[in-house]
């Protein structure tokens, strides 16, 4: 369970910090009228900062010792994290996302995608694209919209499969 959270909070570092490099300043310099968004965005990444911080600091104390005190650290961190993803999201995907897909250039798009394969963990990368997955409607859409066909082929080979197998060990363990 902690290299689960542990790969939640990877996951969410490199996603923050992409958009901090490279999404901000480019929205609100080529649409004006998202500055305000654009500060807001920033405020809310600052803000789940310090609770991925809280997270970072409290897993290595709970994997070395799953004792109560160390496991209220770890939910209090889960805690601000889930509250503060509860009110970025929604906004994000409000008032940022439709904005980008007007401004930003493929080559653009590109660098963001090749930036969240990078900053996934050796070994990881069937777990964050299972996720992915997981969180569309229509998957198999999904798939053949963002994945190249060799992909799409060893997704379905191997891929799922290896998903669903660490998924039935987190819900064992759960």
């Amino acid at each position: 369970m902690s290299e689960q959270l542990w790969l939640l909070s990877t996951a969410l570092h490199a996603h923050h910090e992409g958009e901090d490099e490279r999404l901000w300043d480019a929205l609100a310099s080529r649409a004006p009228a998202c500055a305000l968004h654009v500060e807001r965005m920033k405020a809310q990444h600052a803000q789940m900062l310090g609770h991925l911080t809280e997270l970072d600091t409290a897993l290595p104390a709970w994997k070395a010792n799953p004792a109560p005190d160390t496991a209220c650290t770890v939910l209090s961190a889960l805690d601000g994290i889930n509250a503060a993803l509860a009110v970025h999201l929604p906004d994000e995907e409000r008032e940022i996302v439709p904005v980008m897909e007007t401004t930003l250039t493929q080559e653009e798009v590109d660098w963001f995608s090749e930036h969240g394969r990078r900053a996934t963990p050796r070994g990881h990368m069937w777990t964050q694209l299972g996720g992915i997955m997981a969180a569309q409607d229509d998957p198999d859409a999904w798939l053949r919209a963002h994945l190249p066909a060799p992909v799409r082929l060893m997704w379905r080979a191997v891929g799922r499969r290896r998903y669903a197998a660490q998924r039935a060990v987190l819900r064992r363990s759960g």
